[in-house]
Parts: C-alpha cells; sequence; structure tokens
C-alpha cells in the first residue's frame, strides 16, 4: 500500500492534471455512469486521431499520385520535344547529303548553309568527314592542317554497317569548335552504293536541354536525356548541367529494363536529392528521357497539412479531456450527495 501511495503522489506531484483525471476516474469507476464517460471519451478521442491520420495519409497519397502524373506528362512532353529535334536536324542531314552527293568535288558547305539560310553557329553545325576520315567540310570552316577524325565513334559506326541509319553520338569535345557536342550522323554513299564518308549535325547538348527552361519546374527538379548504353546526353538540376557521366547501373535502367515507361523514386545518389521521377524510352531512338520533382518539396504541403490534422486533433483531444474531467467530477458530487442523503 506505501508503495502504491508513493507511486500515485509521484504522478500528482509531477502531472498534476493526469494525476487528477486518475483520481476521478479511481473514483468513478465504481459507477457504470462514470465508466461510460470515460470510455466515450477515449473511443471520442480515439477516432478523431484515427481520421487526423487517416486523412493525412490520404493527402499524402494524392499528392504523390499527382507528382507521378506531372512527371509522366512532363516525360512525355520531353520525348515529344527531343524527336521533332532530331526528325528536324536529320531532315537538314538529308538534305545536305543529298545535295552533296550531286557535286561531292566542288561542294562548298558552307556557301550550301547560307543558301538555305540555316542558323549555323557553335550550338549547331554540319560537318561532312571523306572515306578516309579527313574532315572535308564544316560551316564554321576547315582547319588549314588536315585533321584526322577516323578515330571518332560516329565515323566508325559508318564504316563498320552499309545501312542508311541515323546515329546519336555520346557527348564529345569537338575538334573544330572546341566544345562539347552530340553528333547526329549518316553515312555518305557513293555512286555505286560503297562507303564515302559521313555526315553529322553537331548540337550543343545545352539547346537539347531548352525544354527544362520551357516549363515551370521547382528548383530542384530534373530532366535527363540518356542514351540506351547508359551514358548521359544531357542532364539539368536547377543550375547545375552535367554531361557524359554513366547510369547504366542506376535504377533508371534496372525499370527500364522491365518497361518502357514508368515512376519510380529515385535514391539520389548524385545530389543527395530523392526524386519523385517517370522515364519514358524514346520511340525511335536509342534514348530514354527521365524527369523528377524532388520528394522534399512535393510533400512540403503534406507535411504542413499534417501538421493542421495532429495540432487539430491534439486541441479537440484537450477539449475532451476537460470536458470528461468537469463530467466526471459533476458525476462524483452527485454521488455524494446522493450517499449522504441516504445517510
Amino acid at each position: 500500500m506505501a508503495r502504491a501511495s508513493s507511486w500515485w503522489d509521484a504522478i500528482w506531484r509531477r502531472h498534476p492534471t493526469i494525476g487528477g483525471l486518475l483520481h476521478l476516474a479511481k473514483l468513478s469507476f465504481g459507477d457504470s455512469g462514470g465508466r461510460g464517460s470515460i470510455f466515450i471519451s477515449v473511443f471520442s478521442a480515439g477516432i478523431i486521431w484515427f481520421c487526423a491520420w487517416y486523412m493525412a495519409s490520404e493527402d499524402a497519397s494524392r499528392t504523390e499520385a499527382a507528382a507521378y502524373r506531372d512527371t509522366a506528362n512532363l516525360a512525355r512532353g520531353f520525348e515529344e520535344n527531343i524527336i521533332r529535334l532530331i526528325q528536324a536536324y536529320d531532315q537538314i542531314l538529308l538534305f545536305a547529303r543529298s545535295s552533296y552527293i550531286k557535286h561531292p568535288e566542288g561542294f562548298d558547305l558552307i556557301q550550301w548553309a547560307r543558301d538555305q539560310n540555316f542558323a549555323v553557329d557553335a550550338a549547331f553545325q554540319i560537318v561532312i568527314i571523306n572515306k578516309d576520315g579527313f574532315l572535308a567540310g564544316s560551316t564554321l570552316g576547315v582547319p588549314d592542317v588536315p585533321m584526322d577524325l577516323s578515330d571518332r565513334e560516329h565515323f566508325r559506326t559508318h564504316v563498320l554497317s552499309n545501312r542508311d541509319e541515323l546515329f546519336i553520338s555520346k557527348p564529345v569535345l569537338g575538334r573544330v569548335s572546341g566544345k562539347w557536342s552530340i553528333q547526329l550522323s549518316r553515312r555518305i554513299f557513293a555512286a555505286d552504293a560503297s562507303f564515302a564518308g559521313v555526315i553529322l549535325v553537331s548540337i550543343d547538348p545545352d539547346y537539347l536541354a531548352t525544354f527544362y527552361d520551357s516549363i515551370e519546374l521547382n528548383n530542384m527538379a530534373m530532366i535527363l536525356l540518356a542514351g540506351l548504353d547508359g551514358i548521359v546526353r544531357v542532364r539539368v538540376s536547377g543550375y547545375d548541367r552535367s554531361i557524359g557521366q554513366s547510369i547504366a547501373s542506376g535504377a533508371l535502367f534496372q525499370h527500364l529494363a522491365q518497361d518502357n515507361t514508368g515512376s519510380f523514386v529515385t535514391d539520389g545518389k548524385l545530389e543527395g536529392i530523392p526524386r519523385l521521377s517517370s522515364y519514358r524510352r524514346v520511340k525511335g531512338y536509342p534514348l530514354v528521357v527521365a524527369v523528377g520533382l524532388a520528394r522534399s518539396e512535393v510533400f512540403e504541403s503534406v507535411k504542413y497539412h499534417r501538421i493542421l490534422y495532429y495540432g487539430a486533433s491534439a486541441f479537440v483531444s484537450v477539449l475532451i479531456l476537460i470536458f470528461t474531467t468537469m463530467i466526471l467530477k459533476r458525476q462524483i458530487g452527485l454521488r455524494r450527495a446522493r450517499d449522504k442523503s441516504w445517510q
């Protein structure tokens, strides 16, 4: 009894409200009305907290689903943007190749580009490589010293294949422009269908990422264009732009091996920013696009709403506690008055 009394006194001293409520509950528990009041109060508080948890969970689920819809739509738009750009550049390649084949010896690529009103600069140039691998023409001009490009992947690919296919290179450092670029190239055929060289369009990777600037995204959002070889053509995240990394072992390609489109949460290894991302394999080309929204930014409103839900639940629970205390006091007073009247 002494131990129980000291335990009760300790609670009473440290937590007067809880101790007082327990004391009232102890006095009223022998009464069916007191037990009912406590049960209703606990049950009501439980329902309120369950509703708060349910609303917070539903809010998080809706927000996540909306983010995935947004990233999926953006990935589709990015894919369509890339397809249009590549098709436009490919048409230029085919047109330039057709003009070159007609007069290969006296073909002036710079004058031809002027006649066609092509706005060529360091971000966009046309290059012709002869069958021996040397630079034969460029809209940026040809250096006095012969330039050997036979070691380039976009040249060797067309030497080894007689197919008339568009090749999209990894990011390479241009020997004429001195800048990083992506090469879209096609094989040049001689009159007898033998190999006669390569014609290519050299594009600044940043130009492929102009889609990022054309839409409104959060500061930590990300867009990605990569080849099926796992090499990044361009990746933009906020003010950071990067090219050339290998992500073949990353989560994107693990999901891509299962389906050509999908959504997932990135682990954030590159920047420490987990993202809700959607990806699409680019139709007709060996490329994949992805768009991601930072998880912290997506769920910022969810955290705010959760505080509101739980705060309201705590406030109502305190009101229930006060109201229950008042009821118990009244019940105890009525019981004492009844007992006194019987006496």
